[in-house]
């Protein structure tokens, strides 16, 4: 019976200890009111940027804990503070517009709520390099 009970506390110790160390789950809900964003038609190498807006509808504050972008042409910043319930934040999305042609990319944004993770993206048409043609 001795053991039985040092095995029993021992597995009791772990549980509460694994239940206490788990990450804390907002129940904030990250929304924006629109996921999409289309540049339509850029020149090449123009600097663009879209700014997204985000706003908790939930009870409690929540935190962006990262946002990843589906290729390295676009670069993601967003404020990292708390987002009180009701506060709106921004999430800017910058795209490297020195590809021509047609573009989709996705981004993914991960709070730290039940959502899990939010979808956003942007989109449009990157015109021809005519410095390119023009040096050849």
């Amino acid at each position: 019976m001795n053991r039985l009970s040092k095995f029993l506390c021992v597995l009791f110790v772990c549980t509460a200890h694994s239940v206490y160390a788990q990450k804390k789950v907002s129940t904030g809900v990250l929304h924006c009111p629109n996921t999409h964003f289309s540049f339509d038609t850029l020149g090449f190498a123009a600097p663009v940027v879209h700014e997204f807006m985000c706003i908790n509808t939930g009870a409690q504050p929540l935190k962006i804990v990262n946002i990843r972008p589906s290729c390295s042409c676009s670069v993601t910043q967003w404020d990292r503070q708390p987002i009180a319930p009701g506060d709106t934040t921004y999430i800017w999305v910058k795209y490297d517009s020195r590809r021509s042609g047609e573009f989709f990319k996705d981004i993914t944004v991960y709070p730290n709520t039940k959502q899990k993770e939010l979808q956003l993206s942007i989109s449009g048409v990157v015109r021809d390099n005519l410095h390119k043609f023009i040096i050849e």
